[in-house]
């Protein structure tokens, strides 16, 4: 059976109740045919994720771990890019867990893929099933900069080479979409269920908008800066010219900005959405 070599990537900061159990499901239920390692970024941990970490590399040759050279997740990911030496990359976030047991060598077929996942929160746990257009259609995505969490592609590195742009970045995973819409030939949906992702009050993705107005502007910040990258560095790639309006209002709500997003009904109405959750008590 032909190998794919891959390398799991894994940013962690403080993660020392959780990444025991995410390294035990990669070694457990990566398939055979998978030439894998994993690459942990510790970003300055503080509570014995490094030290824990710092033992598992010493016993498992298929484990490095690196001090992030600067601070934060997003310049962590960029250092941990330029270390990784499998065909592929999957990105993995140090307080989840995974199930790759059903992956086939045939769904390696492409430039990147993805797949759904299984949210997990304190009390029940909820298969999410993502939406099959971004394969269809990565262009529309790319316009509108939507995006699916990070963890759940699994893309070729090639993908990544000379990826200027990351480091002026608040937030690594609409810069990850954007690469890889613009420059994939070919993206797949696979329909399985290959990641549990944890779900916690600081998440970014999830369903805890609801009455967090303080996250809902973090969004908009981040989406404008988005906008700022992809005009410097993908200016060749064309964006809906209303999103730094979007992203203005959901930061500061101004009812003349929300008339300027009319002529952009999608934009319009996930604006209006998005500020009436926000505000709801939880």
């Amino acid at each position: 059976m032909n190998q794919i070599s891959i390398t799991f990537l894994c940013c962690v900061k403080n993660e020392i109740s959780y990444v025991s159990e995410l390294f035990d499901s990669v070694t457990n239920s990566t398939p055979g045919f998978l030439d894998w390692d994993v690459i942990f970024i510790d970003d300055h941990s503080d509570d014995g994720t490094y030290e824990f970490l710092a033992k598992i590399s010493s016993k498992h040759n298929r484990v490095s771990l690196f001090r992030n050279q600067a601070n934060g997740k997003v310049l962590g990911t960029k250092m941990g890019i330029h270390l990784a030496k499998g065909e592929w990359i999957k990105f993995l976030d140090g307080d989840d867990y995974v199930s790759f047991n059903s992956l086939s060598i045939d769904d390696f077929n492409c430039d990147a893929f993805y797949h759904d996942y299984i949210r997990v929160n304190k009390s029940n746990q909820e298969v999410v099933h993502l939406s099959k257009s971004l394969a269809r259609n990565p262009k529309s995505w790319k316009f509108e900069l939507r995006s699916i969490p990070k963890a759940m592609y699994f893309s070729k590195k090639s993908l990544f080479l000379d990826i200027k742009g990351l480091e002026d970045c608040l937030f690594e995973d609409l810069f990850i979409n954007q690469i890889i819409q613009i420059r994939a030939k070919k993206i797949k949906k696979i329909n399985k269920n290959l990641y549990f992702y944890r779900q916690h009050q600081e998440n970014y993705y999830g369903d805890s908008f609801f009455g967090n107005r303080p996250k809902v502007q973090r969004m908009g910040r981040r989406i404008c800066n988005m906008v700022r990258v992809a005009e410097k560095h993908f200016h060749k790639s064309k964006i809906n010219p209303k999103l730094n309006v979007y992203g203005k209002i959901l930061q500061d709500f101004s009812f003349v900005q929300l008339m300027l997003l009319l002529s952009s009904p999608k934009l319009f109405l996930k604006a209006i959405y998005y500020l009436l959750i926000s505000f709801k008590k939880s």
